[in-house]
C-alpha cells in the first residue's frame, strides 16, 4: 500500500498538517521516511483479547482443567 499527501490516518490527520519537527521545514516523505499509519483501536483490540483467550487456554490445559467438569473426590 502506498500513501501519499492525500491520506488521511485513523487520527484524523493528513499529511498536509505539519505535525513533525524536522529541521528546514523538511516533510517526512521528503527525508526519506516511510509513513505508517496508525492501527485502528478495533483491531488492536481484537488481537489483545485473542491473546487473552489463547493465554487462558494455555493454563487451563497445562493444569489439566481441560475436558473436566466435575470436582475430584478426595
Amino acid at each position: 500500500m502506498e500513501y501519499d499527501e492525500f491520506t488521511i490516518f485513523p487520527s484524523g490527520a493528513t499529511y498536509d498538517i505539519p505535525l513533525w519537527d524536522l529541521p528546514d521545514d523538511a516533510t517526512p516523505w521528503d527525508a526519506g521516511m516511510i509513513p505508517v499509519p496508525e492501527p485502528s483501536f478495533g483491531l488492536m483490540l481484537m488481537f489483545g483479547a485473542a491473546g487473552l483467550i489463547g493465554l487462558v487456554s494455555m493454563k487451563r490445559y497445562a493444569w489439566g482443567l481441560e475436558g473436566s467438569t466435575s470436582k475430584q473426590q478426595i
